[in-house]
């Protein structure tokens, strides 16, 4: 097999020196001046997402793995703060995580993908791609230690990893992205197992505290996953950046899960702070912004409680298709479910109507299409969409989301666990802006966003 081509590898190499060089200036730049501008915070939070761009081209050689590299940085930094609380430590270690596993666009796809063991042959071929990693930042400067973290991730303490490196002789940042990448691995779906139960991932950092993990990393993890703060991570407000988004992000700012995704055109999404958004798109191909919340993939919806979203919206749309409203996926089945308030365009031939309802006074029509290999949550997959529009358009008031879910089971839609419901903005072939305000997410009796 052909590890990798060199003129892809130059090529990365290039682009990643020329964003981390940037992004580094920035950073000195506002070291220097603490009335650091608008244009230069944009600036900065563009760099740092552009080097996300990059990195989830290299996470997309598989579909279980999407979102790792990011993942493994944030979940980084959240156990950093517990040891080492330097802002331009967490700083560099973030960039650091990001590009832990830069050496992967050097191994073939099919020994990634591969749902069963390894051979001796592709496991070897497989530990390579710490050593490219290593090739690729080895000339990076401007940040401490970058070439380590993609060439210790994988060694353990006691020194059984991949080249026996052990202890003291191991960076700091490799030993927390370590367990960073070790947590996320066991808290992931994988092609070959589902995610293992919080307590059994607590079991493993225990029994191998000492032997895979530094001690006190182990100790801080198991207490991190004890209080359930992996959720809970706000890397934008540790490192002090800009809620500024343009290309695809996920995270979370102010106990809420965010995400900008699009494909084709330009995109931009401004967070203001408990869920609300501003947002603005000119002729993307798709995009989904959302705010929201995310759940454990273990309980139907009656089990997590009667939810409800409260809202108030501008909302201007022109091209084909565009949607104002309430995004949702169910797993076990994969469903997903969008409850529209507003909408631009017309919907294709291929959804069928399926009922109509009235919930909050007003009425909505149920449809179902098919998505055929065709991106989602779980990477892509073929499924069943179902949408619920208004038919009296509106851009503020009550959508009660379980009412919705109800009517939808009342017509025989099978609806699993609830994986995330969020206020969202869904665009085809289009251009518009739009400025979420006064959200509330009613979870119960818990209530997430304007009075939280």
């Amino acid at each position: 097999m052909e590890l990798f081509s060199f003129k892809y590898i130059v090529f990365f190499l290039i682009i990643i020196n020329f964003l981390l060089i940037a992004a580094i200036a920035v950073i000195i730049t506002r070291s220097k001046n603490n009335n650091f501008s608008e244009k230069q915070l944009e600036y900065h939070s563009n760099i740092s997402q552009l080097i996300t761009a990059i990195v989830n081209a290299i996470d997309a050689k598989d579909p279980y793995t999407s979102g790792h590299s990011l993942r493994v940085a944030m979940y980084s930094i959240g156990i950093a703060q517990n040891i080492y609380k330097d802002t331009n430590f967490l700083k560099n270690l973030y960039y650091i995580g990001l590009l832990h596993d830069v050496g992967k666009i050097g191994i073939p796809r099919e020994i990634i993908n591969k749902p069963g063991k390894l051979t001796d042959e592709e496991y070897n071929i497989m530990k390579t791609h710490t050593s490219i990693g290593k090739e690729i930042l080895k000339d990076i400067t401007t940040i401490e230690n970058m070439p380590l973290g993609a060439a210790q991730h994988h060694e353990q303490w006691d020194g059984n990893g991949y080249f026996k490196i052990s202890g003291n002789n191991l960076s700091l940042e490799a030993l927390i992205i370590a367990a960073a990448d070790t947590y996320d691995a066991m808290s992931s779906d994988r092609s070959y197992r589902k995610a293992l139960a919080r307590n059994e991932i607590i079991e493993e950092f225990k029994k191998c505290s000492g032997r895979q993990f530094e001690p006190k990393i182990a100790s801080i993890v198991i207490n991190m996953i004890e209080q359930d703060q992996f959720c809970k991570i706000d890397v934008n407000k540790i490192l002090g950046f800009e809620h500024i988004y343009t290309v695809n992000t996920i995270g979370v700012f102010e106990n809420f899960d965010f995400e900008l995704c699009k494909r084709g055109g330009d995109a931009k999404m401004y967070l203001t702070g408990g869920g609300n958004y501003k947002c603005k798109w000119e002729n993307t191909d798709y995009v989904i912004f959302r705010t929201g919340k995310k759940f454990d993939e273990t309980r139907t919806h009656f089990k997590i409680g009667n939810i409800k979203i409260k809202y108030n919206a501008k909302y201007h749309s022109k091209g084909k298709l565009s949607f104002l409203c309430v995004s949702s996926w169910f797993v076990n089945p994969l469903v997903p479910f969008y409850i529209a308030d507003n909408w631009i365009g017309s919907l294709p031939p291929d959804y069928v109507h399926k009922g109509s309802v009235i919930i909050d006074g007003s009425e909505y029509n149920i449809y179902e299409t098919v998505r055929n290999e065709s991106y989602s949550i779980k990477g892509t997959q073929t499924f069943k969409l179902y949408i619920s529009i208004r038919k009296k358009k509106r851009t503020g008031g009550v959508i009660s989301v379980t009412e919705h879910f109800t009517a939808l089971e009342n017509i025989g839609i099978n609806l699993g666990n609830l994986f995330e419901v969020a206020l969202s903005v869904v665009s085809y072939n289009s251009s518009g802006n739009a400025e979420i305000n006064n959200y509330e997410l009613i979870i119960g009796d818990t209530v997430i966003g304007k009075n939280s």
